[in-house]
């Protein structure tokens, strides 16, 4: 009965009204976990998003660090962070971003002031998860992360459905406003 409002970002800016983002990956989650926090937001993750991403958080700074092999399903293959950088790399703009983030020093006590910052009761204006978090939900207002739209090689079909298959998911989910990028 009422009609979904498109609006267009260029500028991925943290949202003035109750919004959940939508991101692709665990790093997608990761750099906007530590941007609402930096901007003392009130944010909480989605239910699906927050059994796992501690130790995912955790496992990234262990691996740049002190070389500490992960144990999170999405980083176990990886003995060195040069081999998830040239794997992950090339393709995740979030993943550059981390990646900047832990050479300048980002640690383990950081996290945790981070963490101090989210509402663990859910109740934050905003709510934060990836696309896969939010799978059969309605939300009111939801904003497409610009990870979303990450480049997928000429050519690649399997990379092309991913993204054709998230940007559907997260952008069906909303009910009055989805957010998206401008150049979508």
């Amino acid at each position: 009965e009422r009609d979904t409002k498109i609006v267009f970002y260029y500028c991925a800016d943290i949202p003035e009204g109750a919004t959940t983002i939508l991101v692709n990956s665990e790093f997608g989650l990761f750099e906007w976990f530590q941007r609402l926090a930096c901007a003392n937001a009130s944010f909480s993750l989605l239910p699906g998003a927050e059994g796992t991403f501690r130790r995912f958080v955790l496992d990234c700074i262990e691996l740049y660090h002190n070389k500490v092999r992960p144990s999170h399903s999405a980083l176990f293959k990886y003995t060195t962070w040069r081999a998830m950088q040239s794997d992950i790399g090339k393709n995740d703009p979030a993943f550059l971003r981390i990646d900047r983030m832990l050479k300048k020093g980002y640690s383990a006590r950081d996290f945790e002031e981070s963490l101090m910052k989210l509402n663990g009761a859910g109740l934050g204006k905003i709510k934060l998860g990836r696309v896969v978090d939010a799978k059969n939900m309605e939300i009111n207002s939801v904003m497409l992360a610009p990870d979303l739209l990450a480049e997928v090689k000429a050519g690649d079909r399997i990379g092309a459905a991913r993204a054709f298959s998230a940007l559907y998911t997260g952008g069906t989910r909303a009910k009055y406003q989805l957010i998206v990028p401008g150049h979508l």
